[in-house]
């Protein structure tokens, strides 16, 4: 699974890692986290593709689960209901 642009087409081909851990830890939508879910490394330099997996799971795999933000509806990808009956721990 490739890695999107974050700023879109208008964003960088190549991102370094430490952009890709800003964009995650700072303006990254639940739905981005989500798709993270099968992400993995298959090809180009071992220690590279380990290290990025490494900051991937960080954030796909939440120390201490997601957050309530995170449980709640995201209007731009979700229906209304689930999320919050969620987070309601319903």
């Amino acid at each position: 699974m490739p890695i999107s642009r974050p700023e879109g087409k208008g964003g960088a081909l190549i991102r370094s890692l430490t952009a890709y851990r800003n964009y995650y830890s700072r303006w990254s939508s639940t739905w981005e986290l989500q798709a993270l879910v099968r992400a993995d490394a298959l090809a180009g330099d071992e220690e590279l593709g380990k290290a990025l997996m490494d900051e991937i799971d960080a954030h796909r795999w939440p120390e201490g689960g997601l957050s309530a933000s995170q449980l709640t509806r995201d209007p731009q990808t979700q229906g209304a209901g689930r999320g919050r009956a969620l987070a309601a721990g319903r």
